[in-house]
């Protein structure tokens, strides 16, 4: 089963204190201020924390659940940023790797973080983790690496869905995803968006780079997070980008298998 990238983001000044951040927009998961709706994907197989400071103060960051009362609350590091300013991942991307052992959260509970850190202005300050029931195994098939460009002005801040152009048409068939890397200026993270099907609802993704020398996480890329769901040549997919600014050109790779050549 694919799994699903959402969390929590804010603009906000911490100043050294633990607060909450806010949870992010979701189409897919219901979100009501600081809380997440846990979805049918209760799994937790990775997090990624970006946080500010500008002081000897360790930025931290943890994810609250009433299932998790029970136990220690969920810590997360290593962090992404750590410095004056808005956030985006680090090179290389600091990530907190569950695979092997998923954090175990009820379905439909409600989760929230709390972050500690200390910048000197409010900066853009996230928390975001991968949300599944397990990785699903890579397809057999012929590997494929499409390269993609955007022109779309995102909202900032925000999920925002863009439309993606192929460096080159796709061979007629039927197509597994099997990783991510995206970029823009200011990307923190991306997620795919399929054309409905039984893959419409979830939307797996990954963390950003803002060019090409960017060391991105290896779980990202080439089935290191199994099969991502799949798609027709006819009925490719969009990103949906979030960014720190209103960045006006995307780009990047797909990770590709094509599990069925030709139209059925």
């Amino acid at each position: 089963m694919p799994f699903h990238l959402t969390g929590w983001a804010q603009d906000i000044d911490l100043g050294g204190t633990a607060q909450g951040l806010t949870a992010l927009a979701d189409e897919i998961v219901v979100t009501s201020g600081d809380n997440l709706r846990i979805p049918e994907l209760p799994n937790l197989l990775a997090a990624m924390v970006g946080l500010a400071s500008d002081t000897a103060l360790e930025p931290e960051a943890r994810i609250n659940a009433p299932s998790q009362q029970r136990y220690l609350p969920v810590h997360l590091l290593p962090v992404n940023g750590a410095t004056d300013a808005d956030v985006e991942p680090s090179t290389p991307q600091a990530v907190s790797d569950f695979r092997e052992a998923p954090i175990e959260f009820t379905r439909s509970e409600d989760a929230s973080v709390v972050v500690n850190g200390d910048s000197s202005a409010a900066a853009f300050q996230w928390v975001l983790g991968l949300w599944g029931s397990g990785v699903d195994p890579v397809p057999a098939g012929r590997r494929m690496v499409a390269r993609y460009t955007s022109g779309t002005t995102v909202t900032a801040r925000a999920w925002s869905n863009c439309a993606l152009t192929f460096q080159q048409a796709l061979p007629v068939g039927r197509y597994a995803v099997i990783g991510l890397r995206p970029m823009a200026a200011t990307a923190i993270a991306a997620r795919i968006v399929y054309r409905g099907g039984a893959a419409g609802s979830w939307r797996p993704g990954a963390l950003a780079c803002d060019k090409e020398s960017d060391l991105q996480h290896e779980m990202f890329r080439q089935g290191g997070l199994g099969s991502w769901g799949e798609f027709e040549s006819d009925n490719p997919p969009s990103l949906e980008y979030l960014c720190g600014s209103a960045d006006t050109a995307e780009e990047g790779l797909i990770d590709l298998v094509l599990v069925r050549e030709g139209r059925v």
